[in-house]
């Protein structure tokens, strides 16, 4: 039978483990996956075992140049691989009604493919009006590799 200071050990343990920072859940390339706050795409893991994709971000900027709002698509991209591979980011956002997305946005490496046993970050930008992304019910992103 435990005694009290084991129970106490216990309870505080689960208490702790309640508030830590939540696990990502892993998903597929090729999946969709639909997040309703811009913050939860850091939580997005893309893995096969050869591939990973995560620190997803989509935040509304201006361009420092232009001056123009701009969406701006980022993530991390590794190749655990020892070949090139062709891979892309692709994210849409959906309005609360009707067909038509409210924004979407692809990224890739630069020639299109990432070199075996590199890790870079995608980024690009599409110009659109202020305050896109907050018209938005949900965003959902999937990774592709060849």
């Amino acid at each position: 039978m435990p005694g009290r200071f084991q129970i106490a050990v216990l309870a505080c343990a689960g208490l702790a483990a309640s508030f830590g920072p939540a696990a990502a859940d892993t998903h597929a390339f090729g999946e969709w996956i639909c997040v309703e706050t811009s913050a939860e795409l850091f939580d997005v893991v893309i893995d096969d075992g050869s591939h990973r994709v995560n620190n997803l971000s989509i935040v509304e900027g201006v361009n420092r140049l232009s001056g123009a709002t701009v969406l701006r698509l980022s993530a991390s991209v590794s190749n655990r691989s020892d070949a090139k591979s062709p891979i892309s980011i692709e994210a849409v956002g959906r309005p609360e009604s009707g067909d038509h997305p409210i924004f979407a946005v692809s990224a890739t490496p630069p020639f299109g493919q990432i070199s075996g046993g590199e890790t870079e970050e995608l980024k690009k930008d599409i110009v659109v009006s202020p305050g896109t992304i907050g018209e938005a019910k949900d965003t959902c992103v999937r990774a592709m590799v060849e």
